[in-house]
């Protein structure tokens, strides 16, 4: 008899596939079988089918961006909705990974989920509905239609929202495989949570407040993401955000996307075998509590109108001192010596502090 050898693919194949697979609970040695338990996971479809036609949608509106140069309160009216659709797509592909893991309240995860995704396409289409009319959809109230439309698109936020935090109470309750990627699921849904809240500050009548206390002229339309400046100013390539004065879209941006960056540190850091798993959530909570000190920095900055690219010693000082603080936490959490992590039964999945 001939020995079989398995040929091994790329790494980085290897890796995704591994990450498609991360936080199943296996059945405990001895157990019942999973599947008598629950049936298979499976991706949530209305997700799934949002991250595919968003993405397919993305491609179309670059195309529309090199054919058609008309500007919108100072930025290409197409650049803006590639990086709506661009953002979706990813949310929506990783809210349905986030779905699939879930196993106690799957019910409960399918339908928050699914409000999310429809939220996330109405917002997507009344934007690309008033880009076609050649105005804005952010803060325009010049109409009782444009008023009725923003308000909708508030609303659906605010149901996207409550299914990221619905959906991290959802996964405390759940025994994920890997106490990396469990703390990092949990601090990337707060930290996200938190951004989110954090684009209050874009609206009236927050947005007329915060810019009275800090001695700014006030918005002329529903709201705005600049400080010191009206919207529309010189800005960073693709992104947009103020070069001149400060920008709340800058926190809101480095804070949802903690739901990609977070879950993935822990995922990798799960591959470290020489960790214990106490060492492995202390790391990734490390990491969340230095990622939710940098989306409040930020913010911070934007607040006193400082832009980013020029940001000034208070700013500098204060990022300083968090990576410093960051650092001294880490270092003893590497030089301690714990139990190897369990790999026969999954770890029970964190709480984070605060």
């Amino acid at each position: 008899m001939h020995g079989t050898s398995t040929p091994r693919g790329p790494r980085v194949r290897a890796l995704l596939g591994e990450l498609a697979a991360a936080g199943r609970t296996d059945p405990v040695p001895g157990g019942p079988p999973a599947a008598a338990a629950t049936p298979p996971p499976r991706w949530h479809r209305l997700l799934v089918t949002l991250a595919v036609a968003t993405a397919v949608a993305a491609l179309a509106f670059t195309v529309l961006a090199l054919v058609d140069d008309q500007r919108i309160t100072g930025a290409d009216r197409w650049l803006k909705l590639w990086k709506f659709a661009v953002s979706i797509s990813v949310y929506a592909a990783t809210v349905a990974w986030m779905v699939r893991l879930v196993r106690v309240h799957r019910r409960t995860a399918a339908v928050v989920g699914g409000l999310a995704g429809a939220a996330l396409a109405i917002e997507l289409v009344i934007i690309a509905g008033q880009a076609a009319r050649g105005t804005t959809s952010h803060f325009n109230e010049d109409t009782p239609l444009d008023g009725l439309l923003f308000s909708v698109m508030g609303m659906a936020i605010v149901f996207v929202w409550l299914a990221t935090v619905v959906l991290a109470l959802v996964l405390l309750r759940e025994r994920i495989a890997g106490a990396g990627l469990a703390t990092g699921l949990h601090w990337g849904l707060g930290v996200a949570a938190v951004a989110m809240i954090g684009g209050m500050l874009m609206i009236d009548p927050v947005n007329e407040w915060l810019l009275a206390s800090t001695g700014n002229p006030p918005n002329t339309a529903g709201g705005a993401h600049t400080v010191g400046a009206p919207d529309g100013g010189p800005g960073l390539p693709v992104v947009g955000w103020s070069t001149t004065a400060g920008d709340l879209r800058v926190g809101h941006f480095i804070g949802l996307h903690s739901l990609q960056a977070l879950p993935l540190l822990g995922f990798l850091v799960d591959r470290a075998t020489h960790w214990s798993d106490a060492q492995r959530r202390a790391l990734v909570r490390i990491a969340g509590i230095g990622w939710l000190g940098l989306v409040l920095l930020v913010l911070w900055q934007a607040v006193r109108a400082e832009p980013l690219v020029r940001p000034g010693w208070v700013t500098l000082g204060t990022g300083a001192l968090l990576v410093l603080a960051l650092a001294a936490a880490a270092v003893p959490v590497l030089r301690s010596r714990g139990e190897p992590a369990r790999t026969d039964v999954p770890a029970d999945p964190p709480v984070p502090a605060g």
